[in-house]
């Protein structure tokens, strides 16, 4: 009977440590989460971990970044076809959301190809937890589609459902984070892994100019 006991008493605390590892998050948060998290799902990385996160996914990471979040302020190549991403600019990102720089394949520059797209991906966060080991596991929701209506898809109010199908949760995905070292307002991303409900065409493939280096920066 003390065992039963004993095991009952265990299981109820196991249970109240587990539901107080869920943090409660306000909406200030949630959204400061939408947005660190859509920055991973917009640029198509793909699922790693410690031990697999290596200076192409970094590579492809910081490029793909930069010309999507500072398009404006890229130079165009002399054909008008490219733009001209510079090392400093990827490095930047890489350590912004990894805590860390490329080591191998430096250059001065890179470049991705020009290509005009309406489309939105964006992620939203679902649930946060604690892992009480200075880490954080991260669940949530991967969108895209196309719409003119939505104003803020990082705002925990906007409502998607009213968004007429034109959004649609292609992949559910999970994250370790923890915070930065240098920046303890801030986190950096350890482990990622997307799980698709359906198809994602990456218009980043592995023929694509992203991938490449300019010759005249050789």
């Amino acid at each position: 009977m003390r065992k039963l006991i004993a095991i009952l008493v265990f299981a109820g605390l196991c249970a109240v440590l587990s539901a107080k590892s869920e943090i409660k998050l306000n909406s200030a948060e949630i959204k400061k989460l939408n947005i660190f998290f859509s920055n991973f799902s917009e640029a198509y990385v793909p699922n790693f971990d410690e031990n697999t996160l290596n200076d192409d996914i970094l590579l492809k990471f910081g490029i793909r970044h930069v010309y999507i979040n500072k398009f404006s302020i890229l130079k165009d190549s002399h054909d008008h076809l490219l733009k001209v991403v510079p090392m400093g600019l990827v490095d930047a990102a890489t350590e912004k959301y990894f805590g860390k720089k490329i080591k191998s394949n430096r250059k001065k520059e890179f470049f991705a190809p020009v290509a005009d797209s309406d489309s939105n991906v964006f992620s939203r966060i679902s649930s946060l937890h604690d892992n009480n080991d200075c880490t954080y596991t991260a669940r949530g929701l991967i969108y895209s589609g196309v719409s003119g209506l939505l104003i803020d898809p990082y705002e925990p109010s906007t409502d998607l459902d009213n968004q007429n199908g034109d959004f649609t949760a292609d992949a559910d995905f999970v994250a370790v984070i923890k915070k930065s070292e240098t920046n303890h307002t801030r986190y950096i991303i350890l482990k990622y892994e997307v799980t698709s409900r359906y198809p994602i065409e990456d218009t980043f493939n592995e023929d694509s100019p992203t991938n490449k280096v300019l010759s005249n920066n050789e």
